[in-house]
Formats: C-alpha cells, sequence, structure tokens
C-alpha cells in the first residue's frame, strides 16, 4: 500500500461578540461547572472559533 504524506494549511479569522455584563465572572464560573474548564472569555472566544472552524456555522457534535 502506498502511503502519502500531505501537508495542510490553513488559517481562519473569526469575529467572536460576547456581552460581558451577561457573561461575567460568575457567568464563567457556572459555565465550567457543567462544561468545560476556561479561565476567561478570550478563552471561551479561542474554543468558539476552533469549533467554527473545524465544523462550520451550522456544525454540531451529532452528525
Amino acid at each position: 500500500m502506498k502511503k502519502f504524506k500531505v501537508t495542510v494549511s490553513r488559517e481562519d479569522e473569526y469575529i467572536i461578540e460576547m456581552d460581558e455584563t451577561v457573561m461575567n465572572e460568575q457567568w464563567i464560573e457556572d459555565f465550567k461547572k457543567v462544561f468545560y474548564d476556561i479561565d476567561d472569555l478570550q478563552g471561551h472566544a479561542e474554543h468558539i472559533a476552533q469549533f467554527r472552524s473545524r465544523f462550520g456555522v451550522y456544525g454540531t457534535l451529532e452528525m
């Protein structure tokens, strides 16, 4: 069987808007209890951007 080494490079840029009057420190603490550990809204925005780049705007984990 023949094998191929392939490199894929990609760069995406997203604007993630969050209302910090709603998504405050208490919101972050409550979120961490249920979902995953984030330190701040920047970390949450990075996670959203990664998800969007992998699965698209309407992507879900259940495909």
